[in-house]
């Protein structure tokens, strides 16, 4: 959100920066100072330190413009994690946070190859989408199902459908408002604390649905 606001001002005001550098290098920074604030955010959590891993990883390959396969680059976070922090790999949260990664990422690379055979109408697009959630949310804990077994000894035969309703929620409303809520707390309290309200709402709400 961040990002996106900065490149509309920089669209609206300031367009000839472009000419000095691509838009990409251009909001690289500001990009990577984001994601480090969630990682401080949500206090240095094994899967919040593999997405700024990788957004590392992947800048600086931008930034030298040189290519890097999807899955170079997620073993490479891994790998950057473990010399950070070496008994991260003895953590459920690093093989849960990989594993769901790479699930992720073989889905995508299958609708990749589909959709650039095809050319699909808007209804289709929404359809594919809608399709992708639940079939990501299926194969991940198909996928996952085995260490669950043996970090946890049980599994919730909900959590597919859970997650259904849980992760849009959480990550395009309630993370990015807490986020919000925080910032503004420190310079308009009250005005934080109302946001901070409000989410305690919706948080509320996603439980009751649960």
């Amino acid at each position: 959100m961040l990002t996106w606001l900065l490149k509309c001002m920089i669209q609206r005001y300031a367009p000839t920066l472009y000419l000095w550098q691509p838009r990409q290098i251009l909001l690289l920074l500001p990009f990577g100072l984001s994601v480090l604030l969630y990682v401080a955010f949500v206090g240095f959590e094994i899967p919040a330190l593999r997405t700024l891993f990788t957004v590392i990883i992947a800048s600086v390959f931008l930034l030298f413009r040189q290519s890097i396969q999807p899955f170079t680059l997620l073993l490479y976070s891994a790998s950057l994690l473990l010399i950070y922090d070496a008994f991260s790999i003895l953590s459920a949260a690093f093989w849960l946070s990989y594993g769901a990664c790479f699930i992720l990422l073989r889905i995508y690379q299958t609708i990749e190859h589909f959709t650039q055979d095809q050319t699909l109408t808007s209804v289709q697009k929404q359809i594919l989408a809608i399709n992708i959630v639940v079939e990501s949310q299926w194969k991940i804990f198909i996928a996952l199902l085995p260490l669950m077994l043996i970090f946890f000894q049980q599994i919730s035969w909900s959590a597919p459908l859970s997650n259904l309703i849980a992760i849009p929620l959480l990550s395009t409303l309630i993370v990015p408002l807490d986020i919000i809520a925080a910032c503004i707390w420190l310079v308009v309290p009250a005005f934080g604390l109302l946001l901070f309200q409000l989410n305690d709402g919706l948080l509320s709400i996603l439980m009751w649905i649960l």
